[in-house]
């Protein structure tokens, strides 16, 4: 069976034992990213934090996820696909990090 991986190449299944992406990969946008006008690295992988728990990833579509590595703070909402509800994309953290969205 084929793994799932976010554009970061972090595997999208929760409680994965694979390594996570360096910090590098995490925070800075490629060459070729950063030609694109990208400020922060291209990621479509999103956890949502309730109470101290964290929700299966929801993947971001791929304008959403385009549009965050552009102007991280633009979006102030993103639904949960778990929950099936809207939250302040604070509440979500980038897979694979403890990066909050939006930041």
């Amino acid at each position: 069976m084929a793994r799932e991986v976010d554009r970061t190449g972090a595997s999208v299944h929760p409680g994965s034992m694979e390594s996570k992406p360096s910090a590098d990969a995490v925070t800075k946008p490629s060459e070729a990213e950063a030609a694109r006008g990208f400020t922060r690295p291209l990621r479509d992988a999103v956890v949502h934090v309730v109470a101290g728990k964290r929700c299966p990833v929801t993947i971001l579509p791929a304008d959403v996820a385009d549009l965050f590595a552009r102007q991280p703070t633009v979006l102030d909402r993103v639904r949960c696909s778990a929950c099936r509800q809207d939250f302040p994309a604070s509440a979500f953290t980038w897979h694979g990090s403890d990066d909050r969205v939006g930041s």
